[in-house]
C-alpha cells in the first residue's frame, strides 16, 4: 500500500535497518496519538460527511513530494486531502476532495470523477496519488495529485479498460475487487485483489495505457486462476500491500492471518513463493491469536522510512510494529504496539491511545475497514475506522537542548544537539581575578515530557566552578552536579530551566594566567541522548 520510501538510495541501507530506539527518538508501547482528524478531539466518535466528517476511513497515504496527507473516506465514496502535517491541528478541515464535486456529496458513481467505496491509496516518488476503486473494480491515477482542484479528473485507470466500464471476472487486464495499492522504486505498481487472492504488477504503471495487461502475478499461478490457499505461493482475502525501499513486498494476507514478504519482488515471476511469513510458524497454518507474533485478520500494512513494518491488525483492534521487518526470519515477535497497553490485550475503546476497528455491518452492506500508513518522516497514521477518524502517532522525541551565553537572552547553541559542546561554546575573559558568571539554558526540545540529568565539570586546582539554578529560586547545585547526580523536575515540551554557571580562579592563581573549559550537560533520562555547552574561562590578570 504505501510506497513512500522510494526517494530513499539503497546506500542507506544501514540506516533502514536500525533498531527502533536509537538516541533522540524511540517508540513507546501503547503511545499516544498526536494528532485527531475527523473528530475535533480525541474523545468523540461520530460518523459524518460534509467538511469536517469521515465514515469509516479506511487508509492514509502521505505525499512524499508535499507532505500532504490523503485519507481514504470509504463509506462517503471520496479521498480527502489535508495539508501537510506541520500545519495541522485536531479536527482541521480537508483543503480539497476527490472522487465527489465538492464537500456536500457522497454519492458512488463510475466515471473519470467518482469513486465507488475506494479502500486503500498510495502517492508514488513523482506525486502521483493510485487509488483502489474498489467496487468499480479499478485503479485510478491523479497525476500531480498536490496540486488537483476538488472533482479533479482521474489521468488513468487500470483494471478497465476506460472510466465508465466494468467488466469481470478477474484476468490479466481486468479487476474484480482491488483492494491494496504501492508502488516500487523501479514505478511498478502492485495492486492486491481480494476475491481473486493474488496481486498483480504493473510495471512502468504511470506511462500504460488504460487498462493495460498486467506483467505478472503473485498468489496464483497464472492470471485466470481466482482459487484461494495457504501455501507458501497462494493467499487468502489479501488486503493491504507494501514495499520497502529495498524493493521487498509485504502482503497483509488477511484471512491466512498473515503478512507476507517476497524479496526483490521485482525480479520475480507468475506464483512466485513467499520469503517469509509474519503471524504463523509455517506456510500452511492460518489460525488466528493475540500476542506479540500472531494476528486476528491483518487487514493493512505500512513500511516507514526507518524500515519498520506496521501492521493493522484489525480483529485485535491494534498495530503491530516490527523493526528491521526486510531481515527478520519467519514468525518474529513485534516490538512496538500501538493501540493496546500489551500484547495480549484487544479491547476497543475511543481515547487518544485507544482505537476501533470497523466489522461488516450487515445493514449497510458495508465492509470491514482498518488502515495504516506511514512517510518519510516515520509518523505512524491509523485509519481508526470505528471511530470515524485517523490518528496520527509519532515517536517520542527527546532532546535537551542546552545554551550558554553571557547574560539569558543571548546564548549559543539553540537546536544544536551534541556531546562535544562543538558550536555549544561561550568565551569569557575574568580580569583581575572577579568572577565569571554565565547563563546555561536548558530546554526541552522533543515532544513528550522529559526529564534530565544534570552534570559538569568540578573545580580543580585552579577554579572554583560553581551551578545554580535560577527558575523557580536561585539554590546552589554545585555538588549533585559534578557527582552527575542532579534531575531536573519534570520538563513539558518547550519549557525552560535557566542556571548560572559561575567560575572564579582560587586565591594565589588569580595572579597567574589559565584556562578552563567548564562544561555542563543535560542528559536524557530516557535514551540517554546528550547535550553539552561549554564555559571557555581564561584569566588574564593586568
Amino acid at each position: 500500500m504505501k510506497d513512500l520510501l522510494l526517494v530513499l538510495i539503497v546506500g542507506f541501507v544501514f540506516f533502514l535497518l536500525r533498531p527502533s530506539l536509537e538516541a533522540g527518538e524511540s517508540w513507546r508501547i501503547d503511545p499516544s496519538a498526536r494528532l485527531v482528524l475527523g473528530q475535533s478531539d480525541f474523545t468523540s466518535n461520530t460518523e459524518g460527511s460534509g467538511l469536517s466528517g469521515m465514515h469509516r476511513p479506511a487508509d492514509v497515504a502521505v505525499d512524499p513530494t508535499t507532505g500532504k496527507v490523503f485519507v481514504v473516506d470509504y463509506a462517503n465514496h471520496r479521498v480527502l486531502r489535508f495539508a501537510a502535517f506541520a500545519e495541522l491541528e485536531n479536527g482541521t478541515d480537508p483543503e480539497v476532495v476527490l472522487g465527489q464535486p465538492n464537500f456536500n456529496t457522497n454519492t458512488p458513481g463510475r466515471s473519470a470523477t467518482k469513486f465507488s467505496n475506494p479502500r486503500q491509496a498510495t502517492v508514488d516518488a513523482e506525486g502521483r496519488l493510485w487509488v483502489a476503486d474498489t467496487f468499480n473494480g479499478r485503479v485510478l491515477r491523479f497525476d500531480g495529485a498536490s496540486s488537483k482542484s476538488s472533482g479533479a479528473s482521474a489521468d488513468g485507470v487500470l483494471g478497465q479498460v476506460d472510466f465508465v466500464t466494468e467488466d469481470s471476472p478477474s484476468s490479466r487486464s481486468v479487476m474484480t475487487s482491488p483492494f491494496g495499492v504501492t508502488v516500487d522504486a523501479d514505478g511498478t505498481l502492485y495492486v492486491s485483489e481480494a476475491l481473486a487472492h493474488r496481486v498483480l504488477a504493473f510495471q512502468n504503471a504511470a506511462a500504460l495505457a488504460n487498462g493495460a495487461n498486467a506483467s505478472f502475478v503473485l498468489g496464483q499461478p497464472n492470471f485466470t486462476d481466482v482459487t484461494s490457499r495457504t501455501t507458501r505461493d497462494g493467499m487468502d482475502g489479501p488486503r493491504g500491500i507494501a514495499v520497502d525501499a529495498l524493493g521487498n513486498l509485504f502482503v497483509a494476507d488477511a484471512f491466512n492471518n498473515r503478512v507476507l514478504r517476497f524479496d526483490g519482488v521485482g525480479a520475480l515471476a507468475n506464483g512466485a513463493l513467499a520469503s517469509s511469513a509474519f503471524g504463523q510458524s509455517n506456510f500452511t497454518s492460518s489460525t488466528f491469536a493475540t500476542s506479540e507474533n500472531r494476528f486476528w485478520r491483518p487487514f493493512d500494512v505500512a513500511v516507514d522510512g526507518e524500515g519498520r513494518l506496521w501492521v493493522a491488525d484489525q480483529l485485535n483492534s491494534r498495530v503491530l510494529g516490527f523493526s528491521g521487518a526486510a531481515t527478520l526470519p519467519g514468525f518474529p515477535s513485534a516490538d512496538l504496539l500501538i493501540g493496546q497497553e500489551t500484547f495480549d490485550d484487544r479491547g476497543t475503546g475511543t481515547s487518544q491511545s485507544d482505537l476501533a476497528y470497523a466489522d461488516f455491518d450487515a445493514m449497510t452492506s458495508l465492509d470491514s475497514s482498518f488502515g495504516v500508513g506511514s512517510g518519510p518522516d516515520n509518523r505512524v497514521w491509523v485509519a481508526d475506522s470505528g471511530n470515524h477518524r485517523v490518528l496520527a502517532f509519532n515517536q517520542d522525541r527527546h532532546f535537551p537542548d542546552m545554551r550558554i551565553g553571557l547574560n539569558a537572552g543571548a546564548s549559543r547553541g539553540n537546536n544544536v544537539y551534541n556531546a562535544g559542546g562543538s558550536g555549544q561554546t561561550q568565551s569569557y575573559k575574568i580580569r583581575n581575578g572577579k568572577k565569571a558568571r554565565l547563563f546555561a539554558r536548558l530546554e526541552n526540545d522533543g515532544n513528550v515530557d522529559e526529564t534530565c540529568s544534570l552534570k559538569g565539570l568540578g573545580s580543580n586546582s585552579r577554579f572554583t566552578i560553581s551551578v545554580f539554578v535560577v527558575t523557580g529560586g536561585r539554590r546552589n547545585l554545585t555538588a549533585s552536579v559534578k557527582a552527575g547526580s542532579h534531575q531536573t523536575d519534570s520538563l513539558t515540551p518547550g519549557s525552560v530551566r535557566v542556571y548560572h554557571h559561575e567560575i572564579r580562579p582560587k586565591g594565589s592563581k588569580r595572579k597567574s594566567r589559565a584556562t578552563v573549559r567548564a562544561w555542563l550537560q543535560a542528559t536524557s533520562t530516557t535514551d540517554s541522548q546528550v547535550d553539552r555547552v561549554v564555559s571557555l574561562v581564561k584569566n588574564r590578570p593586568k
